[in-house]
């Protein structure tokens, strides 16, 4: 079957930030650091709650607002790909046509100069139309951009679910092309590859950190190593597939942190067709060794009769 599945959506994403030069900063460094980093993360957490509130009043146009005008988008659960205001206002005004309840929770948040990396979790109660009440959760990994005034913006969000695909629900527009291979990770990647596809799922985690988290398409959250050495595992056992990644970008964040994404294949064993396809956002660390490890990771996927049914 053709892959549907991408455009450039990493390529907005990273466009947004262009070369800005932005500085790590997480804390513990001097005080005024830590007094300037902690009024960004609540300057976040205020956008998140703003999301939030604005969601379940269904104000689309409020909540689209919450996304850099010119370069925001999103990758939701669903598979749908919005870039731009328009796009997302669009999705948005769909997705409430189910008088949506959303449960919105932010777990952590990096700041990076004028560039900020957070993810969290969320559930939503919908009815969609001709569809009974369904709840459908998941986790979400966001990039955001300092504006002009010092306020925070959306850039680009990514949802996946945490749980099989919702009975009836159908996948979202795609389109038609996937992106080029123009990131810079490959290397770490083609190692994660190589192992995954050999069936060793202790090697593969060894290419995470031992304090990142991992939440893959269709499945909870799992934190270091020992987490995603299980979950690998299990899904080794339980859907034995190939999978194929494509490196799409990379943004260099500050010395030693970068945010990579792409997309994925996953194929039958020996030369099988393609099973499910899906897009990652990850922000990595690079380790003392000088080799980069997958800090935090969220997956996005459907499965490939949803596709077909396009």
């Amino acid at each position: 079957m053709r892959l549907k599945r991408f455009s450039g959506f990493l390529t907005s994403l990273l466009l947004i930030a262009g070369c800005s030069g932005a500085e790590y900063a997480e804390g513990g460094g001097e005080a005024d650091d830590e007094a300037s980093n902690a009024s960004d993360v609540a300057a976040l957490e205020a956008l998140a709650d703003y999301y939030e509130t604005h969601y379940n009043m269904h104000h689309a146009s409020m909540v689209a607002e919450t996304f850099d005008a010119e370069d925001g988008g999103a990758m939701w659960a669903d598979g749908t790909i919005a870039s731009g205001h328009d796009a997302i206002l669009a999705s948005l005004e769909a997705n409430m046509a189910g008088s949506p309840v959303l449960d919105l929770t932010s777990d952590d948040y990096m700041v990076f100069g004028d560039i900020a990396v957070g993810h969290g979790r969320y559930s939503v109660e919908t009815t969609p139309p001709e569809m009974e009440t369904m709840t459908v959760s998941g986790a979400w990994m966001a990039y955001y951009h300092r504006q002009a005034d010092d306020s925070w913006k959306l850039g680009w969000v990514t949802t996946n679910y945490d749980h099989p695909w919702p009975e009836g629900a159908m996948a979202g527009p795609q389109p038609s092309e996937p992106p080029a291979d123009e990131g810079t990770m490959t290397a770490v990647i083609a190692d994660w590859v190589t192992h995954y596809n050999m069936g060793h799922p202790n090697v593969v985690a060894g290419y995470h950190t031992e304090d990142g988290f991992a939440a893959f398409s269709e499945g909870p959250r799992v934190m270091g190593r020992e987490g995603v050495e299980a979950a690998l595992a299990e899904r080794m056992e339980l859907a034995p597939a190939d999978i194929e990644i494509h490196d799409v970008e990379t943004l260099q964040l500050a010395e030693g942190w970068a945010l990579d994404g792409g997309w994925y294949q996953l194929n039958a064993k020996d030369g099988g067709d393609m099973v499910r396809a899906g897009g990652y956002v990850s922000l990595v660390r690079q380790a003392e060794d000088g080799n980069w490890q997958l800090h935090w990771v969220v997956t996005n996927g459907y499965p490939a009769d949803a596709a077909e049914g396009q």
